[in-house]
């Protein structure tokens, strides 16, 4: 996650442990918070949650993913931003892509929305390109 943003932490992990999958962990790690980042993640009282915070601010998003990845288990690894959301279906759909094509890496398309409502989809490149 990104530096103090306890103010909106709560509702990507919301999101998180809405996942009709529920067999995962989850690496939360604050790059140096200073905040209430730590209350907030406790605060759900859930076994699933993991809380970390580096020792100081990197000012990139580079280190705490690198941190998570570290100190990751499982087999899989999905990356939830600090300010984004999952349908409760995300890691399942996921999942079975990966179950139905063998493949070793899976992604979806999202939506940016800002203060006036959604900006742009985004998704894979179309095929051909780059």
């Amino acid at each position: 996650m990104r530096y103090d943003r306890s103010a909106t932490l709560k509702f990507p992990l919301q999101s998180l442990l809405g996942q009709e999958f529920r067999d995962f962990e989850a690496r939360v790690v604050g790059d140096g918070c200073t905040d209430e980042s730590e209350e907030v993640v406790a605060s759900f009282g859930d076994r699933h949650l993991h809380w970390t915070n580096l020792c100081q601010n990197s000012g990139s998003q580079a280190a705490p993913n690198n941190e998570g990845l570290r100190r990751a288990r499982g087999r899989y690894l999905a990356y939830l931003g600090h300010d984004d959301l999952w349908f409760p279906w995300h890691l399942s759909w996921l999942l079975a892509c990966i179950d139905n094509t063998g493949v070793d890496f899976v992604h979806s398309i999202y939506a940016r929305f800002g203060p006036h409502g959604a900006l742009s989809p985004r998704g894979p490149l179309a095929i051909g390109n780059t």
